[in-house]
């Protein structure tokens, strides 16, 4: 009488669960010189660059709004309210469409670019450091009655930092650092200083990314990275998927053998 042949024991998915999440996470990531959240190339229509100690900047992260006369004075080559409002226009609309076709809010105040030798031998990387959601509001036949307000909190790029992560093994604490960059003035009101910011970004990644450095800018421009909230799903529950998949292939196994 031969004897029972004892069910096969499950294998190790980790390895190929976790194979499986890297590949996601590149199909989910847009790592090519077309995403402007890590080669930011400058436009003559679908950007407005600020000053970065201008009054506009200022008010924008204070939580107040800036009209478009302030916005105008604010610009890094000042200019007269309607050609500001012309400019403008170009990257509110660009930004509605984005918002009525894909459901996706890509408006942002983009402060500081981050620059340093990219791995595929071609130009250095110009990725946006700071991204702070701004609406806006328009009033007037003319539109001229245009003002602009924060809508939402600043997060440091998260394409950014998923490079730093995954090619540098440079990991930054975003929440600390965004903590440690709020400060209080003499009125009593908290704001981010941006320019903190982006000393304490570069002193946390001296050494381990050459050449690495940030040049203060301003830039009102439209930027996707709604995808990344997935990633980070893919990378804060892996070893959630790797339980589900190993339960899923033990449930196989005993149905093969009944």
């Amino acid at each position: 009488m031969s004897r029972p042949v004892p069910p096969a024991a499950a294998p190790d998915l980790g390895p190929v669960v976790s194979a499986a999440r890297d590949l996601w996470v590149k199909k989910l990531i847009d790592l090519s010189r077309r995403n402007t959240l890590l080669f930011f190339r400058d436009l003559k229509r679908g950007m407005l660059e600020l000053a970065v100690d201008s009054d506009a900047v200022r008010e924008l992260l204070q939580g107040r709004e800036a009209d478009l006369k302030e916005l105008a004075r604010s610009e890094l080559r000042p200019r007269e309210p309607e050609q500001t409002a012309q400019a403008l226009s170009a990257v509110l609309r660009k930004a509605v469409s984005n918002r009525e076709e894909k459901g996706i809010e890509t408006l942002q105040l983009a402060l500081g670019m981050a620059s340093w030798p990219a791995l595929d031998g071609g130009g250095r990387y110009s990725s946006p450091v700071l991204l702070v959601p701004v609406q806006a509001s328009a009033r007037g036949q003319r539109g001229l009655d245009l003002r602009l307000r924060v809508q939402g909190a600043a997060q440091i790029n998260p394409v950014l930092l998923h490079v730093l992560r995954d090619d540098y093994h440079a990991a930054v604490d975003a929440e600390a650092l965004l903590a440690e960059c709020n400060r209080e003035d003499d009125d009593g009101e908290w704001s981010l200083d941006p320019q903190r910011l982006w000393g304490r970004l570069t002193d946390a990644l001296a050494g381990g990314v050459p050449d690495f450095s940030v040049q203060p800018r301003a830039v009102i421009a439209n930027f996707t990275f709604a995808r990344m909230p997935m990633v980070e799903d893919l990378r804060a529950n892996a070893a959630a998927i790797g339980q589900a998949c190993r339960k899923v292939s033990a449930w196989s196994l005993v149905m093969a053998v009944r």
